[in-house]
């Protein structure tokens, strides 16, 4: 790709997005958090985020598209002051649920989406150490989400991407029965839009 602007890497990645699918939003994800608990108790993809994610003791934290609280729930259990976001009042209606059985404090959530005014819902710069998004940067605009993840962090965000055909589909399955797919890997748009802001 010849890269002319610092926004050439988003506006493919905006152009990517239109072929994935159809815009998330909230009513959708409400009707799945009915079904949908916490499956990432003891989960390796859980203890490995979190480790590379090199948390320090007493830092606070803002999870972005935190679902039910895979990630929130075992660093408020730590002792850490988390911030757990969603647009899906739904999911974190899970969230508290599973907080309340497991008699864990210290988790503040807020119902907002990507594309929300943060700081209006008090979300706001320099406000957390450590920002996290994981497998929830499903986003039409990945330079806008970036940038206010590294607006809201003092020292660190941490993400994960895609890196099949999109966060719904699973390109194993799709291979496995022979339908065809294109894998998306994500983080070579993140990083170089990153690389283009400096």
């Amino acid at each position: 790709m010849d890269v002319d602007s610092p926004s050439s890497w988003n506006d493919a990645w905006k152009e990517r997005q239109k072929e994935r699918r159809a815009a998330d939003d909230a009513s959708y994800w409400n009707e799945r958090s009915k079904t949908f608990a916490t499956k990432d108790d003891h989960n390796p993809y859980v203890e490995r985020f979190l480790k590379l994610a090199g948390i320090r003791p007493g830092e606070s934290v803002f999870d972005m598209g935190c679902g039910t609280g895979a990630l929130a729930l075992p660093l408020a259990a730590q002792g850490h002051d988390v911030l757990a976001a969603d647009f899906s009042s739904g999911m974190l209606e899970v969230l508290w649920q599973e907080a309340a059985a497991k008699d864990i404090t210290g988790i503040h959530t807020v119902c907002m989406s990507w594309e929300d005014d943060w700081e209006v819902r008090g979300v706001l710069p320099r406000s957390r150490d450590v920002c996290l998004a994981s497998r929830s940067i499903a986003v039409a605009d990945l330079e806008q989400a970036l940038v206010k993840l590294s607006t809201v962090a003092r020292r660190r965000v941490c993400i994960t991407l895609t890196a099949d055909c999109s966060p719904r589909v699973d390109g194993r399955m799709l291979r496995a029965v022979g339908l065809p797919h294109t894998p998306g890997n994500d983080s070579v748009y993140a990083l170089n839009i990153l690389a283009d802001l400096g």
